[in-house]
């Protein structure tokens, strides 16, 4: 995306029209689903934000709040140049500045699982979010119970989720670290685990583990960076049963049949799994003089399971987007990979969750988008070492498309 494009795009955003009066207070700043409030008042509840955690967490560190007031005067600068002359273009830094701002103005939170349930005290958020979930509430901690954390020894790899009680859905480039892929046939590494537990509030400790077996079909097409959407980032991991007694030994998700005008339709989805550890939060398109500082902001929260709500969005990025591909804005970030996309209360069933993507990457930097797998559109992909394609595999095992 060019400069220009990313300008654009924010100036959407931020509903600014250069050059016209603008009445900040009526204006949905920085994505904010409900209350709507302007630019300003956004970049004040992130920076406000920031110096709290700053003062709980890190002493008070004064290089970190003159790094935080300097962010948000890079912020305030870049919402008077998107106001000015279309045609002007915010530096990369305010930019960042920018992407860092929404990461703490609580319009797209991260909040933290406990038990399988949302814990709305573990991130500051200023929409209607555990109002507006609340009908969803019990169905969510059932649909949390079902994700786990990829594991390579005590390795955090990455995110998968249960699609029967013995099969999980992950990313094929999640499964390039767990596996060796031959021409044909895919070769596990020993101690690869799928772990339903490492929840932050009781030392990430481990809840109904179990062996991954065996790779039993991912996508034909090596995954690498930079991201090709035309190739099938998917793969499934066969694992060993629960040892758990009662309805949770059999827990999964179902995959709904979702096109993506009722995808784009949707009022909120939420993406579901384990970022990783602080020193990969940062995208590298995000790297500016802020790095260090979101480092420190987040710092201790790696590899834990967490629950990020969104909008569904528009495909941004370079080389166009495959058929399968939708997008979304919740907040994801490095180990988010493999994590369901839920959509939450869509227009078939206003008070249902319906498993409709896999995520599969992001980019930030003016950018800000998210990527997933409408699972419902892959059907035809071919696997891995085989003739056989994903709706074939997939009826073999009960998998519903």
């Amino acid at each position: 995306m060019s400069g220009a494009q990313a300008a654009n795009r924010w100036r959407k955003l931020l509903q600014i029209k250069p050059g016209a009066n603008r009445d900040d207070s009526l204006g949905g700043g920085l994505e904010s689903l409900e209350p709507r409030t302007g630019p300003s008042d956004r970049i004040q509840l992130a920076r406000e934000a920031m110096i709290r955690q700053i003062r709980d967490r890190c002493g008070g560190d004064p290089a970190l709040l003159k790094a935080i007031e300097d962010l948000a005067l890079n912020s305030e600068e870049a919402v008077a140049i998107l106001d000015t002359l279309p045609g002007t273009e915010p530096s990369p830094d305010q930019f960042a500045a920018l992407e860092a701002i929404v990461m703490f103005d609580g319009t797209r939170p991260s909040f933290l699982v406990k038990s399988h349930q949302i814990d709305f005290a573990s991130s500051f958020n200023t929409g209607t979010w555990q109002s507006n979930l609340q009908p969803l509430l019990d169905r969510l901690t059932a649909s949390l119970s079902c994700i786990g954390r990829v594991e390579l020894g005590e390795r955090h790899i990455g995110t998968a989720f249960l699609v029967t009680p013995t099969l999980a859905i992950t990313n094929r480039h999640v499964a390039q670290s767990i596996a060796r892929f031959e021409s044909d046939q895919i070769l596990l590494k020993p101690n690869v685990f799928l772990d339903f537990g490492r929840e932050q509030w009781n030392g990430k400790a481990s809840f109904d583990s179990r062996s991954v077996d065996s790779v039993m079909f991912a996508g034909n097409a090596v995954v690498t960076a930079p991201i090709d959407h035309k190739r099938l980032d998917l793969a499934v991991l066969r694992v060993s049963a629960s040892t758990l007694d009662g309805e949770i030994k059999g827990r999964h998700l179902s995959t709904s049949p979702i096109s993506h005008s009722e995808y784009l339709a949707a009022g909120v989805v939420a993406a579901a799994g384990y970022p990783a550890s602080p020193d990969l939060y940062v995208p590298s398109t995000l790297k500016s003089k802020y790095d260090d500082v979101l480092k420190r902001l987040l710092e201790g929260d790696g590899g834990a399971k967490r629950f990020a709500p969104g909008i569904p969005t528009e495909f941004t990025g370079d080389g166009g987007s495959a058929s399968w591909t939708v997008c979304h804005d919740a907040t994801t970030i490095n180990g988010n990979s493999g994590s369901p996309v839920l959509l939450l209360g869509g227009p078939r069933a206003p008070q249902e969750i319906a498993l409709t993507g896999l995520h599969y990457g992001g980019d930030w930097g003016g950018e800000r988008t998210n990527w997933a797998h409408r699972l419902s559109a892959v059907g035809g992909a071919v696997g891995h070492g085989t003739t056989k394609t994903f709706a074939e595999f997939c009826r073999a095992e009960g998998i519903s498309l």
